[in-house]
C-alpha cells in the first residue's frame, strides 16, 4: 500500500513540476510579449508624430500657395479693370 502511494505522490510530483514549468515559462513569454507590444507601441507613436509634423507642415504649405493664388486672381482682375478703362479712354 505504501508502495502505491509512493508511486501516485511521484508521479504527480513529476506532473506538478511540469506544470509549474509550463506556467513560469508561459509567464516570461507573456512579459517579453507585453515589452514587444510596447517597443512596437512607441515606435508607430513616433511615426505618428512625424507623420502629423508633415502634414502640418503640407498644410501650411497649401494655405501660402493658396494665398498666392488670391493674390494672382486679385492682379488678374486688375489688369482687366485697366484695360477696361484704357478701351473707354481710347473712344
Amino acid at each position: 500500500m505504501e508502495t502505491e502511494v509512493l508511486k501516485s505522490i511521484a508521479s504527480y510530483g513529476v506532473f506538478a513540476i511540469l506544470f509549474f514549468y509550463m506556467f513560469w515559462d508561459s509567464q516570461k513569454e507573456k512579459k517579453q510579449d507585453k515589452k514587444d507590444a510596447r517597443e512596437r507601441e512607441d515606435k508607430l507613436m513616433e511615426h505618428i508624430e512625424k507623420s502629423d509634423a508633415h502634414i502640418q507642415k503640407s498644410d501650411e504649405t497649401l494655405k501660402d500657395i493658396a494665398g498666392k493664388f488670391s493674390t494672382v486672381d486679385d492682379i488678374k482682375r486688375d489688369v482687366s479693370y485697366i484695360k477696361e478703362e484704357i478701351k473707354e479712354l481710347r473712344r
